[in-house]
Parts: structure tokens; C-alpha cells; sequence
């Protein structure tokens, strides 16, 4: 283990002839408002809108950085994923603000638009695993339930293809959000 610049060239050379095979895998970690979406067979976008239940039926409100909510709110996590080639097995995960709970507690399989997907909802974060994604856009969600008041920091979705981890790709860091009490408490 030792500490690489941004500007560190890896350079291999082999003394006999004969087939090698190897990997290099660099970490590195930066301030969480530094991190930008990344990806470029492979895209995913995360969109969260408060949800707004009418008559007319339910109305999707995006948030903006910085946008007050109550305690009580409801909330749609929309993540849209887009390939140019197919992939099998590929898992999002996806980390939930501080400030919610989701709506659906057990896992289990759902279908969002264009393919299905189990969804397996966890203590710090939301799962989706998918069997099969062929070249183009799908788009999969979850509903949650803001519980908590506060000054909260968003965090990153990743999505990687768990036969091919060479192939993923993440958002930008979510916008912070403020929550507000219940009103009258």
C-alpha cells in the first residue's frame, strides 16, 4: 500500500515471454460535495420529488437544494439507469438520506418501467438487483416517509455489474435538504 498522485503513471514490464494476467485498482477519497456523477457505457441519475396526493391523483414536486420538508412528507426516489450494451446481474445501491424511512420495510420483486427487479430495502440504504438490462433507459423507484428533522447531506448511488465490476457507475452527491418538525410541535 503506498500514496498515488493523481498524476502516477503504473508502468509493467515482462522479462520472459508468457501469457500474465494482473490487476490495479486505485482508491481514493474526496470531500462528499467534490464527487460527480461518473459513467460512460453506463449512466444512472437519482431524482427525489415530494409526493403530492390529489384529486386529480398524485402530483410528483422535484426537490431543490436546500428545500424545507416536514416531518410527515412523503417522497419519490426515481433512479434512471441508461446502457449501451446489455448487462446481467447488476446491483444499485442506493444510500437514504438520514431523514427517511421507506415506505416498503420487506424485500421482495417489483417492476418499474421496463424491467423488473427485486428490492431490498435496508437499514442506511435501498438495494435493487436485476437479473437482465439490455442496451437502453429503465427507470425504478421506491417511496419513503421523512421522519426525522434536521440539516441533512446527501449521499452517492452506485450501480455496478456484479460478473463485470469494471462496468459501473454513480451520481452526484445528492443535494442537502432541511427538515422541519411537524407543524405545531
Amino acid at each position: 500500500t503506498s500514496t498515488v498522485h493523481p498524476d502516477t503513471i503504473l508502468t509493467l514490464s515482462q522479462s520472459q515471454p508468457a501469457v500474465l494476467w494482473g490487476s490495479a485498482t486505485a482508491t481514493y477519497t474526496l470531500p462528499t460535495a467534490e464527487v460527480e456523477a461518473h459513467g460512460k457505457q453506463i449512466q444512472i441519475t437519482r431524482e427525489t420529488f415530494l409526493l403530492r396526493r390529489g384529486s386529480k391523483g398524485d402530483e410528483l414536486l422535484p426537490l431543490a437544494e436546500g428545500q424545507e420538508l416536514r416531518v410527515g412528507d412523503r417522497l419519490r426516489t426515481r433512479l434512471t439507469i441508461r446502457l449501451e450494451q446489455s448487462l446481467d446481474f447488476v446491483q444499485v445501491i442506493d444510500p437514504r438520506p438520514g431523514f427517511t424511512e421507506p415506505i416498503i420495510q420487506k424485500p421482495g420483486y417489483e417492476w418499474g418501467e421496463g424491467t423488473g427487479y427485486y428490492l431490498e430495502p435496508k437499514d442506511q440504504q435501498t438495494n435493487f438487483y436485476i437479473d437482465h438490462l439490455a442496451r437502453g433507459s429503465y427507470l425504478v423507484w421506491y417511496d419513503e416517509l421523512v421522519a426525522r428533522s434536521g440539516t441533512f447531506h446527501g449521499g452517492v448511488t452506485e450501480l455496478v455489474s456484479c460478473y463485470a465490476p469494471e462496468f459501473g457507475a454513480h451520481t452526484a452527491v445528492a443535494p442537502t435538504q432541511i427538515v422541519l418538525p411537524l407543524q405545531g410541535t
